[in-house]
């Protein structure tokens, strides 16, 4: 597991006087490419040209968040599949002392050049549960 930090700033606002729905899947983003840093994923996408692609994205909203604030994501592996793996997010705000939104999202491992699945890498999975304890599919 990673933890992801940031303030909130007044830009990610909307007119109903809190951060914008879409934001959220940009700290959960956010969050997500530091895991890949810290896994080796991004580092495989460059030398490799195979790689992570969202297959899908999900978002519960619980508690509004507003300016200001800082956030904290937790991005964590949960499920591993042959060519795919399920990341999950915990958004929380400092400021109310409370879980503000969970998300998930399945990612899909690719041959960039091909565009065809590929098997996760064994180095990839070891990153994977150095960083998180998966289950496997």
């Amino acid at each position: 597991m990673i933890v992801y930090e940031q303030k909130v700033y007044w830009g990610e606002m909307d007119a109903f006087n809190h951060v914008n729905n879409t934001i959220y899947f940009r700290y959960f983003e956010n969050a997500r490419l530091l895991y890949f840093e810290e896994s080796g994923i991004l580092e495989m996408m460059q030398k490799s040209q195979t790689g992570p692609i969202m297959a899908q994205a999900d978002c519960q909203f619980i508690k509004a968040v507003k300016y200001p604030d800082y956030i904290k994501v937790k991005a964590f592996v949960s499920v591993i599949k042959n060519t795919s793996f399920k990341m999950e997010y915990e958004l929380f705000s400092t400021k109310q002392n409370c879980l503000a939104a969970k998300g998930s999202s399945v990612i899909v491992m690719i041959d960039y050049n091909t565009g065809k699945k590929v098997s996760i890498p064994k180095n990839i999975l070891e990153s994977i549960e150095r960083l998180d304890t998966p289950t496997y599919e």
